[in-house]
């Protein structure tokens, strides 16, 4: 995997389908969750590659989202 990280598990859920209402249209996407465990070697190319893209094109639906638990973690503590 490109962005400073390796890819040590993969858990790949059912394909199911995605239907979005846009004024005249419905958009329908293919998606699929997917959860895993990922190793960064280089923390700052990993934040940048989150960052300016991450993996998947349909973000602007709401999907190629990473929940990232440690970082989530940090910035809880940070802001108390």
């Amino acid at each position: 995997m490109d962005g400073g990280c390796e890819v040590t598990y993969v858990d790949v859920g059912e394909p199911r389908q995605l239907e979005i209402k846009r004024r005249d249209k419905t958009i329908t996407m293919s998606i699929v969750d997917v959860s895993g465990i990922v190793i960064a070697h280089d923390a700052d190319t990993f934040e940048r590659f989150l960052v300016f893209g991450g993996p998947g094109t349909g973000k602007v639906y709401g999907c190629g989202m990473w929940w990232i638990p440690a970082l989530y973690e940090q910035q809880q503590r940070e802001a108390a």
